[in-house]
C-alpha cells in the first residue's frame, strides 16, 4: 500500500515542520 506510506510521511513531516506556508495541515486535507 503505497498510499499508506504517502501519508505516514506526510504526517511525519508535518510534525517535523508544523509552520508550513504551503499547507498547515497537508495530512487532514490528503485523509
Amino acid at each position: 500500500m503505497p498510499w499508506l506510506t504517502g501519508s505516514a510521511f506526510w504526517t511525519f513531516k508535518d510534525f517535523a515542520t508544523p509552520l508550513r506556508p504551503e499547507n498547515p495541515i497537508p495530512y487532514v486535507n490528503q485523509k
